[in-house]
């Protein structure tokens, strides 16, 4: 009696290179009357497996599932692009602002340096007005708090 997990080979089980290839077209080298041997004997009793209408809806699977990712490889390739694109655009912006405000910085230090040199230069021409000065600008932050 035969086990249930064997499997009965197809009625017409395909020839060896119909199986491969699943067209009409021979291109095996092997004469139909010798007996294929190692990996050929391998393929073609797996071939004998599976029957035809099985092996054409998976080869249909196959290129549905092929036909997908070539689409998403393609979009994705797409926005890689546009990717680079704009990541060169953003880039070189990012260059020019940051180089805006080093120069900004720069700017302010030297302003800042200045006042500090006239205060100084101020403080010591005119201290008595310039203690009175401070004296208002303390009054002022205090009624500011």
């Amino acid at each position: 009696m035969d086990s249930p997990h064997e499997r009965t080979p197809a009625k017409n089980p395909p020839r060896l290179d119909t199986c491969m290839t699943r067209s009409g077209s021979s291109s095996s080298s092997i004469p139909e009357n010798s007996a294929p041997s190692g990996p050929k004997k391998l393929t073609s009793m797996l071939c004998d497996m599976v029957d035809d209408e099985t092996m054409s809806k998976i080869l249909e699977c196959q290129g549905e599932t092929l036909q997908t990712l070539q689409s998403t490889n393609q979009s994705l390739t797409k926005f890689n692009d546009f990717s680079a694109i704009r990541y060169a655009q953003c880039a070189k912006n990012l260059e020019n602002h940051t180089r805006l405000l080093r120069d900004m910085k720069g700017d302010l230090d030297i302003v800042f340096k200045r006042i500090r040199a006239l205060r100084a230069k101020v403080g010591t021409q005119y201290p008595a007005h310039f203690s009175d000065i401070a004296k208002r600008r303390q009054e002022e932050e205090a009624e500011d708090d």
